[in-house]
């Protein structure tokens, strides 16, 4: 999720989200291994068809035609190696659940690979980082106390 997260950041959870957002972060169980803990942001939610093409987004229209314009995505980070971008053809998601993408898009899977998010599996949504550590264990102060959007 970086730039937004880090590794070595942890994170205080609002468990109270019922109904997020497109361009919502949320926290849920991985779908393929339930004992894992992941975050990542919505991107299309139930009811929607989604398609995605490189970089690009579209939602309800067929990206060959000039009325459709991509979804903006301002936190969408592609400057790491690719690791694991997929496109997804025209995608129906299903009520009750959500389409979710990682901010740094080449690297890590999500639901280009392994399909929509049930509601069931969403834990909550971040909301600060209260601790951050680098991966030699140096305390990162500028991180704690970061309001995650």
């Amino acid at each position: 999720m970086a730039p937004t997260l880090l590794v070595g950041d942890y994170v205080l959870i609002d468990k109270s989200v019922h109904w997020p957002a497109r361009g919502d972060l949320i926290v849920f169980t991985d779908p393929n291994d339930p004992s894992e803990i992941l975050v990542k942001r919505i991107v299309g939610l139930g009811g929607e068809e989604i398609t995605v093409q490189g970089h690009d987004v579209y939602i309800n229209c067929e990206p060959q035609r000039d009325a459709c314009p991509p979804v903006a995505q301002p936190y969408a980070d592609f400057t790491d190696e690719v690791r694991a971008a997929k496109d997804v053809e025209r995608l129906e998601i299903p009520s009750g659940a959500v389409f979710v993408m990682a901010d740094n898009r080449n690297a890590g899977e999500d639901s280009r690979h392994w399909g929509p998010v049930s509601h069931a599996h969403i834990i909550g949504r971040p909301v600060w980082v209260y601790w951050s550590s680098d991966p030699d264990g140096s305390t990162r102060w500028s991180r704690v106390g970061h309001r995650v959007r």
